[in-house]
């Protein structure tokens, strides 16, 4: 089965020593997508560190996203006959 993704992807691994941290790593990372500055990288201090990567799909609508997920999921009922669990 084919992945189905929004147009905005984030993957993060990010660790920090702290909950406040991890929170401040976070709205940092945020404010570099919010500029437009992310893309795939590391970033670290000495209480938090991450490593990410940010895809845009722009040929991926909100439409196209959940027809995709519909005709997947009626792919996976025609093959096991059940409901497919989420």
């Amino acid at each position: 089965m084919a992945e189905i993704a929004r147009a905005h992807t984030l993957i993060l691994k990010m660790g920090a020593d702290t909950s406040k941290d991890l929170a401040r790593g976070l709205r940092e990372l945020a404010d570099e997508l919010d500029r437009g500055e992310l893309t795939v990288g590391c970033t670290g201090s000495p209480s938090v560190g991450a490593t990410y990567s940010y895809r845009i799909c722009p040929e991926q609508t909100h439409d196209k996203y959940f027809a995709d997920l519909e005709a997947s999921l009626k792919a996976a009922r025609g093959k096991s006959g059940e409901a497919v669990k989420p």
